[in-house]
């Protein structure tokens, strides 16, 4: 076989292989939808999140609903406080690469 084709199988089988594997994110809220594992949650489609809470401060988690890359907006929690929540896909662990803990 060809070096080149077989460099090139390679590539595509690797590109495929991170394609299946979804998304990482940094984990520290969980919900009836998401699994913290060692401070990890996966999801096939979908973004990372970063909730900042005023008084609960910041937490991280998976979202089964793709938002835009790096949006943030405010929500008004069930205790009506506003929640800030920024969403990203762009890499795994892209929630705690962008918004780190203070």
């Amino acid at each position: 076989m060809d070096v080149m084709l077989i460099r090139s199988l390679v590539l595509a089988l690797s590109f495929c292989a991170v394609s299946v594997m979804g998304l990482r994110c940094k984990c520290t809220k969980e919900s009836n939808t998401v699994t913290c594992s060692d401070g990890v949650c996966d999801i096939d489609k979908g973004s990372c999140l970063m909730l900042d809470h005023p008084t609960m401060g910041i937490h991280y988690t998976c979202y089964g609903n793709g938002l835009r890359d790096e949006q943030c907006y405010n929500k008004t929690s069930k205790s009506g406080v506003s929640v800030r929540i920024c969403a990203c896909d762009s890499s795994d662990f892209c929630n705690y690469a962008f918004w780190p803990e203070r």
